[in-house]
């Protein structure tokens, strides 16, 4: 990717980093210091989803500042207001239990324009770490043309979709699409993924940029149920651009699928792989094969 010229902004008059945040003190923290430490700051606004007792900022600086919901509403509705308070033309989502990698605002100092194309947009790698700190994988991340469908596409070996948390994005985009869906409990990434992709190149960055926690709190991404209730709604929502690649999209489902036996939901997993043979009965061996699997999951 080319330089752009120099730019007149600050990076912080260009982009708010936007932390979401529910009653994680410590991990709120190491979030803030990790995109306060960087030698380019942004803007930071932390949203407190409603926490009891409300959250407090361990650190004052001209870059951070704290707003709040007073009641527990989700991610979704909590990122959406952060983007409502934000002034800059860029914004990126950082969790409050993941922190940035050194580097980061450099990096977007030098590839955020002042003046955002609407239909461009970034994402850049991940690093994935377990509770002791030692890096489990680094996903690389992948680009898409305007009018793709993110992870309804193939993906080079070597390259993840699974690096949506690192969305860059022009506040007028992220508006025009109508931010992220409210009526999901999981996957809000996923499903806001799709509907970027639809009216935006997204160009993957070659350096991660991001380290994701995998921890033993409660994380949503780890509940079976909320997972698979916004998978349906997910699949009802986007039928039409499901049906229309039918061969990933049965290989997304088939992939939950598998997900959903190893956490011992064998009726759900079966839901997910009839959907699966509906859209693409070539791949009824894959799921006859996952449905073995269940039945002698059940038996034991």
């Amino acid at each position: 990717m080319n330089a752009r010229p120099d730019p007149q902004l600050s990076l912080s008059e260009r982009l708010t980093v936007i932390i979401p945040t529910f009653e994680r003190t410590e991990m709120l923290a190491r979030a803030i210091d990790s995109v306060l430490a960087q030698s380019a700051v942004p803007r930071i606004l932390v949203v407190d989803d409603g926490s009891d007792p409300p959250a407090r900022l361990h650190r004052s600086d001209a870059s951070l500042s704290l707003v709040r919901l007073e009641t527990n509403s989700g991610g979704a509705k909590a990122r959406n207001y952060g983007v409502e308070q934000a002034v800059s033309p860029w914004i990126t989502f950082l969790d409050d239990d993941d922190e940035w990698l050194s580097g980061t605002g450099a990096l977007y100092d030098t590839v955020l324009a002042d003046e955002p194309q609407t239909d461009l947009c970034y994402v850049s790698g991940i690093e994935v770490v377990d509770p002791e700190g030692k890096t489990l994988e680094v996903r690389k991340a992948v680009s898409r043309s305007e009018g793709e469908a993110w992870f309804l596409e193939d993906t080079p070996s070597g390259s993840s979709h699974l690096t949506k948390q690192t969305f860059v994005i022009p506040a007028e985009t992220y508006f025009r699409i109508g931010g992220f869906d409210t009526a999901l409990e999981s996957r809000i990434h996923s499903e806001f993924a799709l509907r970027l992709n639809r009216v935006a190149k997204i160009q993957a960055l070659e350096h991660a940029t991001y380290r994701l926690h995998k921890h033993r709190q409660g994380q949503v991404s780890k509940d079976p149920g909320k997972r698979h209730r916004s998978f349906r709604y997910i699949w009802r929502k986007h039928e039409r651009l499901v049906r229309s690649r039918s061969r990933q999209g049965a290989r997304w489902a088939q992939d939950h699928a598998r997900r959903l036996i190893r956490e011992s939901r064998p009726y759900d997993a079966l839901h997910a792989l009839w959907l699966a043979f509906l859209l693409s009965p070539r791949s009824a061996l894959t799921s006859l094969r996952i449905v073995a699997s269940v039945a002698v999951r059940r038996m034991r």
